[in-house]
């Protein structure tokens, strides 16, 4: 489905439950670019992590069979310590300098993920069989996520932003608008 964006794509950007070598070798093999948030597992990796004071980079080889076929996955791997007071893993076909280069790449993700969680909590509850009246709330509900965005308080909670612009609407209601008579 999305070949035809390969192109236009400038990095592939995964949360930890799409890490998998099979992957990462396919990515690498179609000289796609990617970065990849990947889990602490192993005892490696942990030691990894204990051992490094800020950040690590460096060359990450892994074996993986397919098919009865052995296949090496190669990529780098950075440890990005004390970013939003976590310690971070991440797999990708960039070579950044800094952990701070990382983390602005991957606020993309965080901010996909905001977008899902803004959307289903605004999300306009009925329990009408009405199709038109769903398709009412529906565009409701994303009129108000675009005003939200437009109004440039997206680092306000979008729940927030909403009682305060309810809160203005009812403002705007009690004022009585004042004629002059001449």
């Amino acid at each position: 489905v999305v070949k035809p964006w390969f192109g236009k794509i400038e990095v592939v950007e995964l949360d930890r439950g799409f890490y998998k070598k099979e992957l990462v070798y396919w990515l690498n093999e179609h000289k796609i670019p990617y970065l990849i948030h990947i889990p602490k597992r192993g005892k490696w990796l942990n030691e990894l992590v204990e051992k490094t004071k800020s950040f690590y980079r460096g060359s990450y080889d892994k074996k993986f069979n397919v098919n009865k076929s052995c296949y090496w996955m190669k990529t780098n791997l950075f440890v990005c310590k004390g970013i939003e007071k976590k310690d971070w893993l991440f797999v990708s076909s960039i070579w950044f300098r800094d952990k701070w280069q990382v983390r602005n790449l991957y606020r993309n993700r965080w901010q996909i993920e905001t977008n899902y969680s803004v959307h289903n909590s605004a999300r306009i509850k009925s329990k009408s069989t009405s199709y038109l009246t769903r398709y009412f709330y529906y565009l409701a509900d994303i009129l108000l996520q675009v005003l939200w965005r437009l109004s440039g308080y997206c680092s306000t909670a979008f729940k927030t932003f909403l009682f305060c612009m309810v809160v203005g609407v009812e403002s705007m209601l009690e004022k009585k608008p004042h004629f002059a008579v001449t």
